[in-house]
């Protein structure tokens, strides 16, 4: 796995991978994933962390529901590229009360995966540290399934949840009809950089493929947890799973 470049004023990219749309949604994709998301968000019985593994920046509602959205989203990218080829299971819409999660989004041919998703011009897979054994085991999931993943894929989307929603973030409560009203009309197209296995997670953790907090991308960026990272230009494309 290749690392990044330290500058003075920032961590560059060695190799850059362009966004090259896959495909978009259905209306009713888009509906029912606002939908989980909301009730994960706004549901009576349901809270989510509202800062992430390491990192200190306090989520307001309208962010988590962003990031339950996008990352429920990701995982029917993936799905609408390999269910055609491969045995997978249909991503899951059951919502889970705080300190509960799923313990895995896919399995592919028998092979547990991991999603996540960033923004189209992203050019990194981000695993949050505190969050991972030197030997890439997911420690929440370690008394569940053994935290063990075979894949770790990368979907990028455009537009992002989280820049349309950015005037509601100072919103305690927000009404459901008014996140449709905003996002049901949006094309979201995706792209699927690509994958790598856990194996090449264990190698970017003992090079030292990490972001601390605080350090910054292209010195614009500060991070708000430490991350490690593989990236995008380095990842397998998704035909080779």
């Amino acid at each position: 796995m290749n690392k990044l470049d330290s500058r003075p004023d920032g961590k560059y990219f060695t190799a850059r991978k362009g966004f090259n749309s896959l495909g978009s949604f259905k209306d009713s994709t888009i509906e029912k994933v606002i939908k989980f998301a909301y009730d994960m968000t706004f549901g009576a019985s349901v809270a989510h962390r509202a800062h992430r593994s390491g990192g200190t920046h306090v989520r307001s509602n309208a962010e988590i529901f962003a990031d339950a959205f996008q990352g429920k989203l990701a995982e029917f990218a993936v799905y609408n590229q390999l269910y055609k080829n491969h045995s997978i299971n249909i991503p899951d819409l059951d919502v889970w009360n705080l300190g509960q999660w799923d313990d895995t989004d896919f399995i592919i041919d028998g092979k547990k995966a991991a999603v996540k998703s960033a923004k189209s011009f992203s050019q990194l897979l981000l695993l949050e540290t505190k969050d991972w054994t030197a030997q890439g085991t997911y420690i929440p999931n370690i008394g569940k399934n053994g935290g063990l993943y075979d894949y770790f894929i990368l979907v990028r989307m455009k537009p992002f949840c989280a820049d349309l929603i950015k005037g509601l973030n100072d919103h305690v409560n927000v009404a459901y009809e008014d996140l449709v009203q905003l996002l049901i009309d949006k094309k979201w197209a995706y792209d699927i950089p690509g994958y790598i296995t856990r194996s090449e997670l264990v190698e970017a953790i003992q090079q030292g493929n990490k972001i601390s907090k605080g350090e910054k991308l292209n010195g614009t960026m500060p991070m708000d947890a430490d991350n490690y990272y593989v990236q995008a230009a380095d990842m397998h494309p998704i035909s080779g799973i």
